[in-house]
């Protein structure tokens, strides 16, 4: 296999799942780079390279996308055979021909001019030290690293301007050498050495192919280059890739001996600025305002500005208390006031808390300290301030966390309240009224049929639970997909009618169903899960429902020559929901409050599978209630046409009583381990005369497939020794033809597609029913094997 598609293979094999655009394009432009290699050799570096890339996980392929594609031009230029390839021809065909891989800035560093890629590439080291160090320190409170911060924390794409790269460097190289400094003091020098050398190397790692890599030497601090780290070039071993690259150690090292000259010009302007610096409290982490009796700011320090929102300038110009909110210039007045009345009783180191806004309108929480000084014959008052807006955010959450926590609990507690009984009391009927059976009470027909129906009922009850459960399990994970069949939507009406009318009868209900009669008898479409949202919403209806009547109403609102789309309705005349309980009927496991009279029954899941199937669809449930007078429920739903289904009355049902001759001629095996399930489909099968014959496992079936011919295999998939799976690959590489019907109790989809793959005919999912094994195995007679 040539090594493009071996690549390929891997690549859509690890991102099947999510695959998208930008995944394409990667894949394309690999392609188109592989295409083009002048020499490629299948055992070169550059094809483990390729190996392991197509390995990585969606996000690692987008981090080290520039990685892969400097090391494949590379391999091609290294390999070129004339001058005439060159890395600026190739980046540029990479750039025409996929322009939407330069939305992605880690990549189109690649393609800028060589001078915005040294700086480009400065500013991302510099910004992953900060990132780096911040995680480590939880928050940063040096005015000088908050504010490097926030100018690191802007958009780093700005080659489209015009940019004075020496003024980028000596600002650069000032903020790294002052994170560097400061943090050391902050984390100690083997914790900012460890940030310096996890960032450099996720960099170099990617970009040191490049030529204006080497850039980031000059902003690196020297105490990080003197380190000889394991996975990372030491000092010296970056300058024999200097002379590589310009091929010229000499002229590297004036280059660097300029740059530490410029650097340390920059340390000398910083250090003076440094000792002009005369304001109160400049590194205090609190803003501190020095004001006077009316309010004028006489002094203050960067950090006040910066929570107030102002510019310094601004605030010496203006009023204290004007500012912020109404409530925060109170507070001043009232302290200002206080102290002028009662000095002596005034308290001092006081805080309080009120809440204000910036100067760009932005809410934020204060926490406030004022203490008057004396300072010759002026009064003033010296203010500290602190930004507490994230405290009380955290408190929030802390808060919200809480409660969450506790209707969590209170849920879970509910739900498994509501589970027990819900599973206890149908299997209090069945194993109550079959332990009778057992003991030989009940000795008459009549008792010993209700008791039998009883049981099949509570069997039901209980299956439709199970089932749920893990509709609700796998909606909730995603793992859904509709399907698209052919059905008659007056038929399926009609079956589903039939049990909703018994239903009713037995409370006393009037219903009602309403389908609009040019409503096409042939549709493509999912009818099973559209049979189980109406069966949820009739079913609610009627168990909310204690006087009057229920209402099914189907109405065409839009159709073409192709397609039509449906409006579903339920209504009804029960108990009604509250406007304030609206919004969480639909949250799972959530039961609508009954009447004294009446208790609740059922999962609370219904409403919540309901609504996630409708999505699906693309539309939305929607519900209108008035309390203690009814609810409506109503969805619409586009289907296709399928103009080849006809009429279908119940008159037209296809009767399977005059074919049972048919089944008579069959030979089963069927391939089961558990001996209560070979009990129950040995009488189902005996009672149409079919020939059965049972294998205890995968393997002793294989065995009975080769010595004995049959018309059908039942194969569970679940085995000891060997299971089904296995057995049903093995029998078809055999070159055994049989039908396979694989019979599980295993209803998720990846055991589905599981047993398909291994070359089974169809999946039937215990319990099995009779009347659908009947008309299976029918159809299997006749030679129908895709219908049931």
């Amino acid at each position: 296999m040539p090594f493009q598609i071996a690549f390929l293979n891997i690549f859509k094999r690890r991102d099947a799942s999510v695959r998208d655009g930008t995944i394409d394009a990667i894949e394309q432009m690999v392609k188109y780079l592989l295409d083009l290699h002048p020499d490629y050799k299948k055992n070169s570096l550059l094809a483990e390279h390729l190996n392991s890339y197509g390995k990585l996980s969606y996000r690692d392929k987008l981090d080290k996308l520039p990685w892969i594609y400097l090391h494949i031009e590379k391999d091609m230029l290294d390999n070129a055979s004339t001058n005439v390839l060159s890395s600026d021809i190739l980046r540029e065909k990479v750039r025409e021909r996929f322009p939407e891989l330069q939305n992605l800035l880690s990549f189109k560093i690649i393609f800028l001019p060589s001078a915005i890629q040294e700086i480009l590439l400065c500013r991302l080291l510099v910004k992953g030290v900060m990132q780096r160090s911040l995680n480590v320190l939880g928050h940063f409170k040096d005015p000088f690293l908050i504010e490097a911060q926030m100018e690191l924390d802007k958009p780093i794409d700005l080659y489209e301007q015009e940019i004075n790269i020496p003024t980028q460097k000596k600002r650069l190289l000032t903020i790294s050498l002052d994170i560097f400094y400061k943090l050391k003091d902050s984390l100690g020098e083997n914790a900012i050495l460890n940030v310096y050398h996890s960032v450099y190397k996720k960099y170099f790692g990617n970009y040191y192919l490049l030529d204006a890599f080497t850039a980031t030497l000059n902003i690196v601090p020297e105490d990080f280059l003197n380190q000889e780290m394991v996975d990372l070039p030491s000092k010296r071993q970056m300058h024999k890739m200097l002379q590589h690259q310009v091929g010229s150690l000499e002229a590297i090292n004036n280059k660097l001996m300029l740059e530490v000259v410029e650097r340390k010009k920059t340390q000398a302007t910083l250090e003076d600025s440094e000792r002009l610096k005369s304001m109160i409290l400049e590194t205090a982490q609190d803003g501190v305002i020095l004001f006077d009796g009316d309010f004028k700011i006489k002094t203050t320090n960067r950090r006040a500005a910066e929570i107030l929102g102002y510019p310094m300038d601004f605030l010496y110009s203006c009023r204290l208390h004007t500012l912020g909110s109404p409530a925060f210039g109170e507070i001043l007045e009232r302290y200002a006031t206080k102290y002028t009345e009662n000095r002596k009783k005034t308290t001092y180191g006081h805080r309080e808390e009120v809440k204000s806004f910036t100067g760009s309108g932005k809410p934020i929480d204060l926490e406030i300290s004022i203490n008057p000084i004396k300072l010759g014959e002026e009064l003033l008052y010296n203010t500290f301030i602190r930004d507490i807006t994230e405290k009380k955010l955290h408190e929030f959450e802390l808060t919200k966390a809480r409660e969450i926590a506790e209707r969590s609990a209170m849920a879970k507690s509910v739900f498994l309240s509501n589970m027990s009984h819900e599973i206890r009391t149908p299997l209090n009927v069945i194993l109550g009224l079959s332990g009778l059976l057992k003991d030989g009470h009940g000795n008459d027909k009549i008792s010993n049929t209700n008791n039998i129906e009883s049981i099949h009922y509570s069997a039901e009850n209980l299956l439709h639970l199970v089932n749920d459960i893990l509709d609700f399990s796998a909606l909730d994970s995603g793992k859904v997909m509709l399907e698209k069949n052919n059905f008659d939507l007056h038929l399926l009406v009609e079956k589903l009618s039939r049990g909703f009318f018994v239903k009713a009868k037995e409370k006393g209900l009037e219903f009602n169903v309403k389908i609009n009669q040019d409503i096409p008898h042939g549709l493509l479409g999912d009818h099973r899960r559209l049979s189980q949202i109406l069966n949820n919403l009739l079913g609610n209806a009627i168990k909310y429902t204690h006087k009057g009547k229920v209402f099914l109403n189907i109405k065409i609102i839009q159709q073409t020559e192709k397609n039509i789309k449906l409006h579903f309705t339920v209504k009804d005349t029960g108990i009604g929901i509250r406007e304030d309980k609206l919004n969480e009927i639909f949250q799972s496991f959530y039961q609508i409050p009954q009447q004294t009279n009446y208790k609740n029954e059922g999962t609370g899941l219904g409403l919540s599978i309901s609504k996630q199937l409708v999505e699906l669809h693309g539309s939305s449930l929607g519900v209108e209630s008035i309390y203690e007078l009814g609810s409506s429920f109503s969805f619409s739903i586009r289907y296709d046409k399928n103009e080849t289904i006809q009429d279908s009355t119940p008159s037209d049902k296809v009767s399977y009583e005059d074919e049972e001759g048919r089944l008579k001629t069959l030979r089963i095996l069927v391939v089961e381990d558990n001996k209560l399930n070979q009990l129950y489909i040995k009488q189902l099968l005996k009672q149409w005369y079919i020939d059965v014959s049972f294998a205890n496992n995968g393997a002793l079936g294989i065995e009975a497939v080769m010595q004995k011919n049959f018309d059908l295999v039942l194969m569970d998939l679940h085995m000891p020794i060997m299971d089904g799976f296995e057995a049903t690959s093995t029998l078809r590489k055999s070159g055994i033809a049989t039908p396979i019907i694989a019979c599980s109790a295993d209803v998720f989809e990846a055991s589905r597609k599981k047993a398909f793959e291994a070359g089974v005919n169809f999946y039937l999912t215990k319990p099995v029913r009779p009347e659908k094994m009947k008309k299976l195995l029918l159809n299997y007679s006749k030679g129908i094997p895709n219908k049931i």
